[in-house]
């Protein structure tokens, strides 16, 4: 085991460089096995070592963890214990896509299809309408898992990453999809080109924002990449409102009304994540007052792993200083 020095922290992804730099300002010691391992060792002063991996509850269980990783899990706990979700379906065999799409566009205009197992929206696919486009959709998400869902798409919902801490509540963020704006003289393409040049702008979670997927926008918007969009006009680039593939962030940790954040408590305590990332997609931009009519929540995803450093280097809004409320929480528990 090392010392992490300040050339082993630049191998880390920005969620475990904050810990790192955090709890070294606290006096910690902090090792690890090998440069870029997430498994560290946080060692207080006159303390016991504390084990962690990246920010996962440091005493979380295997069957919590292995429930967490597989959506389909997830979304039958969560059924169980009467949390609103979409309306979901395995599939198993491509053979099984036309009879699953007619019955998922029994309750929406379009469908997601996703895997199982993955994360950072990797293998998604949004507004899937046509049997042609599911089929495509499937074969891209079985790269990623053996078992694929397909789900109601719940279209111009707002994305809420909620965030809750010793299965408390701690912050909240509006996500937001990948976007650029028009100038009337570039096409698309070179916008999001642009766009990923800026330095706040990164691979791997290592800055405060990822770079546009272009791979992704070309096959959310085909040939309307090379389109000139007119000045000052807003054009969203990709499906999935997730940092991983080029989103943004808006902070509403105070505009949560308290029904919403004891739904995401109990989402997490019902997962047995004492720290989880709490994904709920809503109707309209919550405010103290709305009531569960006013924003028809729906629990899309639980992240046993959350990023942190989304809330401490949020786009816009008040960054919240969750990393200090993991150091505490898990100095507490060890």
């Amino acid at each position: 085991m090392i010392a992490v020095t300040p050339e082993i922290v630049a191998t880390y992804s920005l969620s475990t460089r904050m810990i790192i730099t955090q709890a070294l300002a606290r006096g910690w010691s902090v090792r690890c096995y090998y440069p870029g391992s997430s498994h560290l060792v946080l060692q207080p002063a006159g303390r016991a070592p504390i084990n962690i991996f990246g920010s996962t509850a440091p005493k979380l269980s295997y069957v919590a963890c292995r429930a967490s990783e597989n959506k389909l899990i997830t979304n039958a706990i969560l059924a169980d214990n009467g949390f609103p979700l979409p309306f979901t379906l395995r599939i198993e065999t491509e053979a099984e896509l036309p009879a699953a799409l007619e019955a998922v566009l029994r309750h929406s205009k379009a469908v997601v299809i996703k895997p199982v197992n993955a994360a950072h929206g990797d293998g998604v696919a949004t507004g899937v309408q046509s049997l042609d486009q599911a089929v495509e959709a499937y074969r891209v998400a079985r790269q990623y898992s053996r078992n694929v869902i397909m789900q109601e798409h719940l279209a111009d919902r707002i994305d809420l990453r909620i965030l809750c801490i010793d299965y408390k509540f701690q912050a909240a963020l509006i996500r937001k999809p990948g976007q650029i704006i028009g100038n009337g003289e570039h096409t698309i393409r070179e916008l999001i080109e642009h766009v990923n040049s800026q330095p706040n702008r990164g691979v791997n979670y290592t800055r405060e924002l990822n770079k546009i997927n272009l791979e992704a926008a070309i096959k959310y918007l085909g040939s309307e990449i090379d389109s000139v969009p007119e000045d000052g006009e807003d054009v969203q680039v990709i499906g999935t409102a997730n940092v991983g593939t080029g989103g943004e962030t808006e902070d509403v940790t105070d505009e949560l009304p308290g029904w919403l954040k004891a739904m995401a408590e109990g989402v997490s305590r019902t997962m047995e994540l004492q720290v989880a990332g709490v994904d709920i997609l809503v109707t309209q931009r919550p405010t103290p007052s709305s009531t569960e009519s006013d924003l028809q929540p729906a629990v899309l995803e639980v992240n046993k792993s959350p990023a942190l450093f989304i809330h401490e280097t949020v786009t816009v809004g008040t960054k919240r200083p969750v990393i200090d409320a993991f150091l505490d929480f898990i100095e507490k528990t060890n």
